[in-house]
């Protein structure tokens, strides 16, 4: 039967594809552990390691836009099971995208399909042999760490535009259903109405509701 699947329902259909296996992969690999590096077997889950190096090359990418980058900082709570990458130099720029009428972070971070790495000029051209010097160009990249992570957070400042900018939760990945209702009593009409409007996987985005009077004409 055919089917029509939008690009966020096609990612968790085939997570293979986008973030290679899910099950427990095991090998041999020089580790970091206890203030120093050991070479033995360790067991981890590839598609958990595909997410977190997404968000690394993300970081790493922006020393190719900001030469004077010089940190980059990664911090993992088990505990809390949280991991988060930091990287100074010029941050995201904040601002409305004029095209699609959001914040440039959350357009790059929450949207599938965008990216400022689609121009040719990331690469350098060598003796006719193409070297890419950036990571990524498939648009994918940290939307994929947000859509499989419970929560994502977005956090940068723009130094030439002095603002900061900070989003919590899960974001709609392009793909939103509102729901609505309403109820009625009397002649005057008290009325109220509200709504929700949710991703793609049922999280909750925004919410509204209000009531009105209303008189009925017979």
């Amino acid at each position: 039967m055919y089917q029509r699947k939008t690009q966020l329902e096609l990612i968790l259909l085939h997570l293979d594809t986008y973030v290679s296996s899910v099950g427990k992969h095991t090998q041999t690999l020089w580790v970091y552990e206890n203030d120093e590096m050991v070479h033995r077997t360790v067991s981890y889950i590839l598609g958990l390691y595909k997410i977190f190096d997404e968000i690394l090359v993300n970081a790493t990418n922006n020393k190719q836009h900001d030469p004077s980058m010089d940190a980059l900082k990664v911090t993992i709570n088990a505990e809390a099971n949280t991991i988060s990458v930091f990287n100074n130099g010029d941050g995201v720029p904040v601002e409305i995208h004029q095209e699609d009428k959001v914040y440039v972070p959350e357009l790059i971070f929450g949207h599938l399909l965008t990216s400022n790495n689609y121009n040719d000029k990331v690469y350098v051209f060598n003796n006719d042999n193409e070297k890419k010097t950036t990571g990524g160009r498939n648009s994918y990249g940290a939307k994929l760490t947000n859509i499989f992570s419970t929560e994502f957070v977005i956090e940068t400042a723009n130094g030439k535009r002095k603002k900061k900018y900070k989003q919590l939760g899960k974001m709609a990945m392009d793909n939103e259903d509102m729901n609505t209702d309403r109820s009625s009593i009397g002649n005057p009409v008290n009325a109220g109405f509200g709504g929700i409007n949710r991703d793609q996987r049922g999280n909750w985005i925004t919410g509204y509701d209000s009531e009105a009077v209303v008189t009925l004409l017979a």
